[in-house]
């Protein structure tokens, strides 16, 4: 009986609420009206037209990657590629060495590391001087996420729990049965979104193919002259803090990388201590990446490329400022930049990159 009571209580109050509560207002309107293609270029949305074979006195990057370097939802010249383009173009034009900068966006969604492998190929094959892999962590994925789930619906329904008169009468008519049903799919959905993406890089048939095809992409470039960069992208969907998910997955994919001598950066402190929300591409709908985590991604991948010593020294910034407003002349070294980030304690000790030159895990103790 006092359960009944408490049902028919639960009821009531979740009617009153929907009755008085404002609409959810998903903020589509933060999204472009429209999206610009670039005028030289009618293939495509990401890059303005480049030239095959490079022309001579060009520094040509490539960025490979998935939907994290493709514009999803974005314009074209918002993405890291487009921004850090446009940091390694200050100082041109160098007299006798280079005219131009280009940054060519290989970035497709649903790609995995398994795939990339082409688009690194092409990449060299087009004159990069440079290949920059983007990862994510889905990236160990032998099929696209979309082809899983069709196959496997039931173990991959990640999405909201859809309530509709036709379907599921009972929980479209009542609030308490309705809310019960959401609450317990997105607990569930939750813990299966997280162990997904965990298995991705614990199960031995899908990370033996995600390090081997990190290795093959180092032996292609490598066999070419070209040099390679890696860099590791969160996952925005969840709170980027102590409770973080993917810490284990982090690491595992940094020692990888550190064996196999590729310099590499992982961005999950670059945005350590932001609140999600504003790096989502749609708030609370769409995880990708927006404006601001990108032009923090190129920020902090300019920074990587100069530490590698990755660019030529013609390319690299003079003089960068701490402060935006600053009467001194600009000296600002390194690892000031990193001051009052929240950042793990031991990041910079000893050797700046001992953490991700050496394999070294890394320290959950973060200080502010």
């Amino acid at each position: 009986m006092g359960l009944l009571f408490a049902f028919i209580a639960l009821e009531i109050a979740l009617r009153l609420i929907s009755y008085f509560k404002k609409p959810e207002v998903v903020h589509l309107d933060e999204r472009p009206w429209f999206f610009v293609r670039p005028d030289d270029n009618r293939r495509e949305l990401k890059n303005r037209k480049y030239v095959i074979p490079k022309p001579a006195g060009e520094f040509r990057v490539a960025a490979v990657g998935d939907s994290f370097t493709f514009p999803h939802m974005l314009q074209f010249d918002d993405v890291y590629a487009n921004r850090l383009e446009r940091i390694l173009s200050q100082r041109l034009p160098v007299d006798g060495k280079f005219n131009s900068v280009r940054v060519i966006n290989y970035g497709t969604p649903g790609l995995s590391t398994l795939f990339e492998v082409r688009a690194v190929k092409q990449a060299v094959r087009e004159g990069a001087d440079l290949v920059i892999l983007q990862i994510t962590l889905n990236d160990a994925e032998f099929h696209t996420f979309t082809e899983i789930s069709q196959k496997h619906p039931e173990a991959y329904a990640f999405g909201p729990l859809k309530i509709s008169k036709e379907k599921t009468p009972l929980l479209y008519y009542s609030k308490a049965l309705g809310f019960i049903a959401t609450r317990l799919h997105n607990t569930r959905t939750h813990k299966d979104y997280i162990r997904y993406h965990r298995e991705l890089f614990e199960k031995p048939d899908t990370w033996s193919a995600f390090a081997q095809s990190i290795r093959n992409i180092k032996h292609l470039t490598e066999k070419n002259g070209v040099k390679l960069f890696a860099f590791i992208f969160p996952i925005f969907t969840f709170k980027l803090d102590r409770d973080y998910p993917f810490f284990n997955t982090h690491d595992k994919i940094t020692r990888l990388l550190a064996e196999n001598k590729i310099p590499h950066a992982d961005l999950l402190y670059a945005y350590y201590g932001l609140d999600n929300s504003r790096l989502q591409v749609v708030v609370g709908h769409d995880s990708h990446p927006n404006e601001i985590a990108h032009r923090i991604a190129a920020e902090q991948v300019y920074l990587w490329l100069s530490y590698f010593n990755l660019i030529p020294d013609e390319l690299k910034l003079k003089h960068i400022c701490h402060h935006h407003i600053s009467k001194r002349r600009c000296k600002t070294k390194f690892k000031r930049l990193f001051r009052g980030r929240k950042i793990p304690s031991g990041y910079f000790k000893n050797e700046l990159m001992d953490l991700h030159i050496l394999g070294k895990s890394h320290n959950h103790n973060i200080s502010s």
